[in-house]
């Protein structure tokens, strides 16, 4: 699977963005909805859905520790929740 067709569009057409910024930009959302698409079985349009809709997942597994158990309750929970939901939209489309 390729990004681009070198045959109808030469690679200069993207040359003023750096590495850096192609890489961030096109590179890794492109592998990464090709990786979500392999993993749950989904078209491509769908993996893309998925991955924007889980984006700030890590914002919430990963928080600032601040020493709250109250807080860190809540977010265990609302992380729980996220998975049920998650694990049900999988199952919806393996269907």
């Amino acid at each position: 699977m390729h990004i681009i067709d070198l045959q109808t569009m030469p690679t200069d057409s993207f040359a003023p963005l750096s590495l850096l910024h192609f890489s961030w930009y096109f590179l890794i959302p492109f592998t990464a909805t090709y990786l979500i698409s392999q993993d749950l079985k989904c078209n491509f349009k769908l993996a893309f859905e998925e991955m924007m809709d889980s984006a700030h997942t890590s914002d919430n597994l990963h928080h600032i520790d601040d020493d709250d158990e109250d807080l860190d309750r809540i977010m265990k929970a609302n992380i729980t929740i996220r998975m049920q939901e998650y694990a049900a939209k999988i199952t919806k489309w393996r269907r």
